[in-house]
Formats: C-alpha cells, structure tokens, sequence
C-alpha cells in the first residue's frame, strides 16, 4: 500500500540555471555580478575543448587568444552560452 502522500501529483522543482527556455544570465541590479561573472565562466570551462589546446602552439599568446575567441563563438553559435554571459566574462 503507498502512502496518500506519495501519490499527490507534485510540481518538479527546476533551478532558473537549469531551465532550456531561459538560458539568459539575469541583469538585475540586485543581483551579484561578481556570482554571475563566475558563472560565466565556470560555463566556460565546462564546455571548452580541451582537446584542441593540443593543437595550437601555447606560447604564442596570439595563438592562444585566436583559439579562446573561436572557443567562444562556437559557444555562443550552439547555444552553450547566453549572449549576455559575454558581457559578464569581460570587463569594460
């Protein structure tokens, strides 16, 4: 026999940062940008392609920023990153 409790049609929690239909960093002003800048970048690490490094030359700084550039617009090009996780990842 299963508890009534159990059986209640309940609502699944999920975090604003899990949800797919919005993948927009808020801009709020009472938000800490600091927290969101690294959560920006964290998304960064987490779906960088580590793999390629290998292909590039590390200690040629140009090398490295072409590659960090291309990494990033293909993050934005898939979907990986908002738009405005952008404006969080680099200071004006």
């Amino acid at each position: 026999m299963v508890p009534d409790f159990l059986q209640e049609d309940r609502e699944v929690y999920v975090p604003d940062f899990a949800r797919e239909e919005d993948r927009e960093y808020p801009a709020a002003e009472n938000v800490n940008q600091g927290a969101m800048r690294g959560t920006a970048v964290h998304r960064v690490m987490e779906c960088l392609d580590f793999a390629a490094i290998a292909d590039i030359d590390t200690s040629d700084a140009g090398a490295v920023s072409a590659f960090v550039k291309q990494e990033l617009d293909r993050m934005l090009a898939n979907g990986q990153l908002p738009g405005n996780g952008m404006r969080l990842l680099f200071r004006k």
